[in-house]
């Protein structure tokens, strides 16, 4: 809630996209995983690549992430069910 408030921490945010982008260059060492990426991120884009989605990382600034977490913010309902005796 905080970052649809507020925004996302400097340092937090930082230390989110090395870890995204840690992910992204890991995710396409295997050979399935790197068919498989493409397909999961954008519907299957021949011009997908792990760069792209790198730089696309990066570009994505504290005020657009804001936005994004106050959008799914307000569609956000949560239910809680009572335990099971």
């Amino acid at each position: 809630m905080k970052a649809a408030t507020d925004g996302p921490d400097p340092d937090a945010l930082d230390s989110a996209r090395r870890q995204a982008q840690v992910r992204i260059f890991a995710s396409v060492d295997a050979p399935l995983q790197s068919a498989r990426l493409p397909a999961l991120r954008n519907g299957g884009s021949a011009d997908w690549t792990p760069a792209a989605e790198v730089t696309n990382i990066t570009a994505a600034s504290a005020v657009e992430l804001r936005e994004a977490a106050a959008e799914v913010l307000d569609g956000w309902r949560a239910q809680v069910r009572p335990k099971a005796p």
